[in-house]
């Protein structure tokens, strides 16, 4: 399973992101030259999709092996998301201090928060910022960051409560200046997908300084093992999630063996081998120490890291339903049984696989009195979902 073997599926723009971000990371195997450069619209549409812009080196640092059009498509996109990421970064500290004054605990997870610690503030897109508060403390700090301009959006406003049955964050936009944020009240939709809870706030926070303001964030060991589980979520259809596990994969100072334990403990270290071993084939960042050593880890997260390795273009969503014609729907839940680490984990896939979305109530509106005829209404939707993929791709 080789970076190499995988060119083939890939598009040549995604494969000069990668020979970009491999010829300028001083940890990561380089690569041959590439031969022909990728036209400057492919480029910049790749850029968007992986999300890579930050990652990659300066455009104004590049040299003149690198066509001009592609510098200039990297400047923009660089320039417009750096000064998003300064934004953002100003919005986390107004928003973390606004909660903390009203007796509010929170913690960043992922993007600015993550990066930080591995010393790559502004080097990484993040749509969005994400905030973990405690349930019960949800009307408190609606009505705190209300005070800020910060908005509900979707079908939150409508119902916040019923909306966060099915849903693990409520989605806000700022009114003035369209910063997105997504108030977490859990880690994932179904608290047994990523049981940390409340153990989060005794044994899992760090803190990171974001703008002058002391921020609270999870732990180094806890941002990565939450990382591989959200990057295996979504398929790891965009290659910026790789990037977060090359980082914490180079750090002299992450304990990894903290990472296994607690990855372990979840229930989630086949997504952590996962997620190395993809970070390790694509990015050419080599594996920890303290991972190599888990021969039976890796050798069961193998196989489905080569399965998936090839599909990393070519997911158009993280739903499952691309991966799912891509494998073959009985490879695809394979491949779902295959991420568990536990019987308990594997029994819990096609109970998860089957709730109904928010898609499928909106599909098809239903009177709260037959509620529950939405799980037969999501698996004809599966099905018709797959069929229509599947007669798209031969098409």
């Amino acid at each position: 399973m080789t970076v190499e073997n995988a060119c083939a599926t890939w598009s040549p723009a995604f494969g000069y992101l990668l020979w970009l971000w491999r010829q300028h990371d001083p940890a990561a195997a380089k690569l041959p030259a590439v031969a022909t450069p990728p036209d400057a619209v492919a480029f910049e549409r790749s850029l968007a999709q992986h999300r890579m812009a930050l990652a990659l080196p300066a455009a104004d640092t590049l040299g003149p092996s690198i066509p001009v059009a592609l510098r200039q498509a990297l400047r923009r996109r660089q320039r417009r998301l750096l000064l998003q990421s300064l934004q953002q970064t100003a919005a986390i500290g107004e928003l973390v201090t606004a909660l903390q004054q009203a007796g509010i605990r929170c913690c960043l997870l992922k993007g600015l928060g993550y990066v930080a610690q591995f010393g790559r503030l502004h080097r990484r897109e993040a749509c969005d910022i994400d905030v973990l508060i405690e349930p019960q403390a949800s009307q408190q700090a609606l009505s705190a960051l209300a005070a800020l301009g910060y908005v509900l959006q979707s079908d939150a406003a409508c119902d916040p409560v019923e909306y966060c049955r099915y849903n693990h964050a409520l989605p806000l936009r700022h009114r003035d200046t369209g910063v997105v944020l997504e108030l977490h009240l859990r880690l994932a939709n179904h608290e047994r997908q990523f049981p940390l809870g409340q153990q989060i706030w005794r044994d899992h926070l760090g803190t990171v300084e974001l703008g002058g303001v002391h921020v609270p964030t999870l732990s180094p060991p806890a941002a990565v093992v939450y990382a591989a589980f959200h990057g295996t979520k979504h398929h790891w259809h965009r290659a910026f999630w790789l990037v977060d596990m090359a980082h914490a994969m180079g750090s002299a100072e992450l304990d990894w063996e903290a990472v296994l334990a607690l990855a372990r403990r979840l229930g989630v270290e086949r997504q952590l081998a996962l997620s190395a071993l993809l970070a390790e084939a694509s990015l050419g960042i080599a594996l920890p120490a303290a991972l190599r050593q888990q021969t039976a880890l890796l050798r069961k997260a193998r196989p489905v890291a080569a399965a998936l390795l090839p599909c990393l273009d070519a997911l158009g969503s993280d739903r499952g339903a691309d991966l799912a014609v891509r494998l073959g729907l009985f490879a695809y839940l394979r491949h779902l049984l295959s991420l568990q680490s536990t019987w308990r984990g594997r029994l819990h896939v096609l109970p998860v696989l089957l709730v109904p979305t928010d898609m499928d109530r909106q599909a098809v509106p239903l009177p709260r009195a037959l509620h529950w005829a939405y799980f037969g209404v999501r698996m004809v939707r599966l099905v018709k979902q797959h069929l229509l993929k599947r007669r798209q791709m031969q098409g």
